[in-house]
């Protein structure tokens, strides 16, 4: 029994601990660390950036939001069903969102958010939401993945418009989450977060 007790605090402890991780060293934004982004309603607060992760985050951003405004998007977006999460609804039917819906939560709910250069733990980006004060709105991307902005290689740059479209479904609505994705009853491409980044991906690299 004993041995249970401690595993079970062990384990709390490292997902309390894994879940703050990517907020170490993070600064609270002042209203002037905001910066507005092309093509978007909304404002990225760049305060724990240095010159070049802004310069990246702003541009790759806008291409995200140039995408998220495009007739194209919203055909794809609205012409299936969505997994809001990997959750069963309470009669036991799983969480589908029709695709109108999910267009509609994304550009009715866009909030203005931080970034913050730091690698979470057994992730490549995380996002904080809070239902009211916004200033506490934040998104944590892997510093290699933000470096990705800068390859040659398209592959590997739409790897940080894919992430940022990620976690903007993440900071728009509390009902789109992927824990348990991945897996058969809740594959990737029906999830909003990860079909919606790969689609913006998609896109991205089309064009």
């Amino acid at each position: 029994m004993k041995k249970i007790v401690v595993y079970v605090v062990v384990l709390f402890m490292f997902n309390s601990c894994c879940s703050w991780k990517a907020w170490i060293g993070y600064k609270k934004p002042n209203p002037s660390d905001y910066v507005e982004i092309e093509n978007s309603p909304i404002k990225i607060g760049i305060q724990n950036l240095n010159a070049v992760q802004e310069n990246t985050i702003r541009e790759a951003s806008a291409q995200v939001f140039e995408i998220f405004n495009s007739t194209e998007f919203r055909q794809r977006v609205e012409s299936q069903r969505w997994l809001a999460s990997c959750n069963l609804k309470p009669n036991g039917e799983k969480d589908y969102i029709e695709g109108k819906d999910v267009f509609s939560e994304l550009i009715n709910n866009y909030v203005d958010f931080s970034v913050n250069p730091r690698k979470p733990c057994a992730a490549i980006a995380q996002t904080q939401k809070h239902q009211t004060k916004h200033f506490k709105n934040r998104i944590a991307i892997q510093p290699q993945r933000i470096q990705k902005w800068e390859s040659s290689d398209l592959e590997e740059k739409s790897l940080l418009i894919n992430t940022i479209a990620h976690e903007i479904t993440h900071s728009v609505s509390f009902k789109f989450l992927d824990k348990g994705h991945g897996t058969a009853n809740c594959p990737d491409k029906e999830l909003v977060s990860y079909g919606i980044g790969n689609l913006v991906a998609d896109i991205w690299l089309r064009q």
